[in-house]
């Protein structure tokens, strides 16, 4: 090789000769951010320009209407979720931070249940303050996966996450309350667990699932069993939610719920609200243009022509239209999903059966856009002698 060149050099930048590399302007997102690629070890000057091109992408979206501690958690998770996307050899995987960082916080993993080469890991997370994955931080993720961030997903999980952030300041709040938990060593345990219970009865109405069963998880263990049995029967008590906030298997975060109580709890209470409600009262709603959502989709894509042609025969005036109405609804719409479409298909199929039995209902159907190719024939009656 010294035929060739006469030196030979190795460029190994320190992290913070790279972020003073790449990050040039001196404005306050620059310095947050440099100080996150310093503290992640990221000497990759490339990679730190992907990173802040990311940043500066989701700040345009958030704008002026979300500073604060929104914006300094889409620095710090952006830099986090970017490097373990372009330098996976480098950075724990996105596995381990969406699902065991977030229980190892919470108490739902145990420290003799990590494995030695993830200990590493948590201690840098923890140095760096990353708790674990939100809802927040999903929408991110995405985009950086997929390579564009779509404008209404970060706002809506923004202005969620503000909402949230503005709770967790406030005094005796859910979140400082664990605080207690895991920033002491003091032998203090009877205080600790009281004001995280005082707190939960305070705040159940912002506390998440994976919380929920986090919380209960520890009272067990610390032979509170009495109190998170109250505690959980107090949480479905007063939470007034819709059917799909105790679908757990759907959840983002529906697989770190791992309390088998909670789980029995929810699962109970997603098989009491999750009734599919009655089609003709759905086909009169429609009819009526209100709308329809998934459940009444499901309801109604269980049907077959027949079904259909029972529930016509049963309704009459005002009802009758407004659900015929409704099941043709699909007919109209272009843009309709093939499920959509057969639901209409079934119900003209019903309407053709219908029109068959009888003259008078072949020209019943008319008015519904049904022409039969052979409509039978009016039975005459016999003249009285």
């Amino acid at each position: 090789m010294e035929k060739v060149v006469d030196t030979t050099l190795t460029f190994e930048p320190t992290p913070s000769e790279s972020a003073r590399i790449a990050l040039r302007e001196n404005d306050k997102t620059s310095r947050i951010l440099a100080i996150k690629c310093i503290a992640l070890g990221v000497t990759n000057i490339r990679i730190i320009k992907k990173i802040e091109r990311a940043v500066r992408n989701v700040e345009s979206i958030l704008k002026q209407e979300f500073r604060g501690g929104v914006r300094e958690q889409a620095i710090s998770s952006l830099t986090l979720f970017s490097w373990t996307i372009h330098a996976p050899a480098a950075a724990p995987s996105w596995a381990f931070l969406r699902s065991k960082r977030g229980g190892m916080f919470t108490g739902l993993m145990k420290d003799s249940d990590v494995p030695e080469e993830e200990k590493a890991w948590h201690a840098l997370l923890n140095s760096y303050n990353f708790v674990g994955v939100d809802e927040f931080d999903l929408a991110l993720y995405d985009g950086l996966r997929v390579g564009f961030f779509d404008d209404n997903t970060i706002r809506g999980e923004a202005k969620k996450l503000n909402t949230k952030l503005k709770t967790n300041k406030k005094a005796g709040s859910f979140h400082k309350a664990w605080e207690g938990y895991h920033n002491s060593f003091n032998n203090d345990e009877a205080e600790v667990l009281d004001s995280i219970y005082n707190s939960f009865k305070r705040n159940l109405e912002t506390i998440d699932v994976v919380n929920l069963s986090g919380t209960i998880s520890i009272f067990k263990e610390l032979g509170r069993a009495d109190q998170a049995d109250e505690m959980l029967s107090l949480y479905l008590e007063k939470r007034v939610e819709d059917v799909d906030f105790w679908d757990i298997e759907n959840l983002p975060f529906g697989d770190m719920v791992k309390d088998p109580d909670v789980q029995s709890a929810f699962a109970a209470r997603f098989a009491e609200l999750n009734v599919l409600p009655q089609p003709a009262e759905v086909l009169k709603r429609m009819g009526r243009d209100e709308g329809w959502g998934p459940k009444d989709i499901m309801a109604l894509s269980r049907l077959d022509a027949t079904d259909f042609a029972r529930i016509f025969h049963a309704s009459k005036g005002d009802d009758l239209r407004l659900i015929v109405a409704g099941a043709l609804r699909f007919e109209r719409i272009i843009n309709a999903g093939e499920t959509e479409r057969s639901i209409s298909a079934n119900a003209r199929a019903a309407l053709e059966m219908i029109g068959a039995e009888s003259a008078i209902n072949a020209k019943r159907v008319e008015k519904y856009g049904v022409a039969l190719t052979a409509a039978p024939k009016p039975k005459l009656k016999k003249a009285a002698r």
